[in-house]
């Protein structure tokens, strides 16, 4: 997945933005958790919270503050990847949650 630098423009999660009642609880979830990383101030290190556009999915990434380099994601790349292959196999009618549970 590309991300775009640091230096194009802020992220998602780097806003700072709360979700509000009309924001599902996974991304509320997601935003809460970059906002609470990048108040740790670890050194060199900032806590993004992007949608990937393949699987529209919110992906937690972790960014070299200097250079806007991805150093970790979660979840990770491959799980996007068989998420998205899963999908395949089911059927259309058959609810999925963010994380590609299915619903009762």
């Amino acid at each position: 997945m590309q991300v775009p630098s640091i230096t194009q423009g802020p992220l998602i999660g780097s806003l700072g933005v709360s979700g509000g009642p009309s924001q599902p609880s996974n991304e509320r979830n997601a935003f809460e958790a970059a906002r609470k990383l990048n108040n740790l101030q670890i050194s060199g290190r900032e806590y993004s919270v992007i949608r990937d556009p393949q699987s529209q999915k919110f992906v937690v990434v972790v960014l070299d503050d200097k250079t806007g380099t991805v150093l970790d994601q979660f979840p990770p790349e491959q799980i996007l990847k068989m998420l998205q292959q899963l999908a395949a196999f089911t059927p259309a009618s058959a609810k999925v949650d963010a994380t590609g549970e299915m619903l009762a």
